[in-house]
């Protein structure tokens, strides 16, 4: 299961799906770390730090916001390694204390938190959850699915 910030992510996927998911996308782009929990996700191309804010009856969307937590460093951000390792530990362990069961074969997590600078300044500790698929990149398919 993967769980890498956006900005990596989409450095490696933009060749292979940016032109699939931008004329699939019919939302609005927002900035990665003022999505909120319950909202439904697109990748916006090749912004590394927008995604696409749709509708869940969107049978094409790819990430849903699960939860936004606190990852516990305060304005001091981790290493890139802890901070991953911080994030999987918060979004999984939410993830099965929200659904009764951890993730099956085919889910995936995603995470977002601030990079050191202006982002922590003003989002501190924040790390945002999503499900997804994995692994690659698939719509999750219309609805909610984390339950």
């Amino acid at each position: 299961m993967s769980g890498k910030r956006l900005a990596p992510v989409l450095a490696v996927c933009a060749v292979a799906g940016a032109a699939a998911v931008a004329s699939a996308a019919v939302g609005h782009p927002v900035f990665y770390l003022s999505v909120h929990t319950h909202q439904c996700l697109q990748r916006d191309g090749n912004q590394a730090k927008t995604v696409l804010v749709v509708p869940c009856s969107d049978a094409a969307h790819e990430m849903e916001v699960y939860a936004i937590r606190h990852g516990g460093w305060g304005r001091t951000p981790p290493s890139p390694s802890r901070g991953y390792a911080l994030a999987r530990t918060l979004c999984l362990a939410t993830f099965q204390r929200i659904t009764g069961h951890a993730m099956t074969r085919g889910e995936g997590w995603q995470a977002f938190w601030p990079d050191p600078g202006a982002e922590t300044a003003r989002y501190g500790d924040k790390v945002v959850c999503n499900l997804r698929t994995w692994p690659g990149w698939r719509p999750l398919g219309a609805g909610w699915h984390v339950r």
